[in-house]
């Protein structure tokens, strides 16, 4: 996917304010506090799905991951 770097106030990651809360992966909690993974409703293939990822410095806006990993899921309505 693609990086956006949030090292200052204008950054993608400092406007999102997305909490790094990690994910699930075999029954444990990963990278509490360092990263973050929102899932898309959109697939990529028969086994993964694109998502929303964050670190504290960057910003993947569309990656794709197989659904097995316990990645955040936030309800957005649409218009």
């Amino acid at each position: 996917g693609m990086s956006m770097t949030a090292t200052n106030q204008n950054s993608l990651q400092y406007k999102l304010g997305f909490p790094l809360s990690g994910y699930l992966y075999s029954d444990t909690q990963n990278y509490y506090g360092s990263y973050g993974a929102w899932w898309s409703s959109t697939y990529y293939n028969g086994y993964a799905m694109y998502n929303l990822a964050v670190t504290s410095g960057n910003v993947w806006p569309m990656t794709n991951t197989n659904r097995y990993y316990g990645f955040t899921m936030r309800c957005v309505a649409g218009s």
